[in-house]
């Protein structure tokens, strides 16, 4: 992956499909789009190792037009874990839940408030085909 301090040369991003100007961005700039563009264009030559460097730098460029093109004038989220680590980590408060870990120790280990717990929990016990938590049990904090 190319650090954002990376000596790429500007590009400059084509009309999008509503006539819109993109703006330049050139590497001075420490912005999403070019650490988009040059993560793409990092991942694009260590995937394809023959195709000439321009040819590459054509695919990101256009990619990043885009993604301006989509999105440009809205906020995004990106969340820090991709779904399949959401599905791995609410398995695991699952078994530690069920093992007899106490919500609060939940809390402090996977940084989630109680209330998000408890909602991953019941979804898990539901998916299991189990029985919701009975409210004399919901309580561990004792233990």
């Amino acid at each position: 992956m190319l650090p954002a301090s990376s000596n790429m040369k500007p590009f400059q991003l084509t009309v999008s499909r509503w006539g819109v100007a993109m703006r330049r961005i050139d590497s001075s700039e420490d912005g999403v789009l070019m650490r988009l563009h040059c993560i793409l264009l990092s991942e694009l030559s260590e995937d394809f190792p023959m195709t000439p460097s321009e040819t590459l730098k054509k695919i990101a460029d256009q990619f990043v037009s885009n993604v301006c093109a989509e999105f440009g004038g809205s906020v995004a989220y990106f969340p820090i874990n991709p779904p399949e680590h959401l599905a791995r980590r609410n398995a695991e408060i699952l078994a530690a839940f069920l093992a007899g870990a106490s919500y609060p120790q939940l809390v402090k280990t996977y940084k989630l408030t109680e209330r998000r717990i408890r909602i991953l929990v019941e979804e898990g016990r539901k998916a299991e085909g189990r029985q919701p938590v009975k409210k004399a049990n919901t309580d561990r904090s004792a233990q």
